[in-house]
């Protein structure tokens, strides 16, 4: 699915920008365009018995109930982004230099 936004910004100095003519001057219109797209990757498993399927989807709940979350909260999504790089440092720095 392919989503495209399209939004008006109007920025502007205050008081200065709400003066006619004069005003343009002091002020800023943008369209901005933007398209997302949505992509769901879907792997089939081939399952040959009912109770093959059965297992399948007890592993698979247990596999989601165990996650960090259930057990550590907040706390576990704070871990899982303290290993994000930041925007402003390279990929693969070390932070901690002297």
């Amino acid at each position: 699915m392919i989503r495209t936004t399209v939004s008006d910004d109007r920025q502007k100095v205050p008081v200065l920008g709400d003066i006619p003519l004069l005003g343009r001057v002091f002020r800023r219109e943008v369209q901005e365009s933007k398209k997302t797209e949505l992509v769901l990757l879907i792997t089939p498993h081939v399952l040959m018995t009912p109770s093959e399927g059965e297992e399948a989807t007890r592993a698979r709940m247990r596999d989601l109930s165990q996650h960090p979350y259930h057990t550590q909260g907040d706390a576990a999504l704070d871990a899982s982004f303290r290993k994000i790089p930041k925007a402003d440092s390279p990929i693969g720095s070390n932070s901690a230099a002297p």
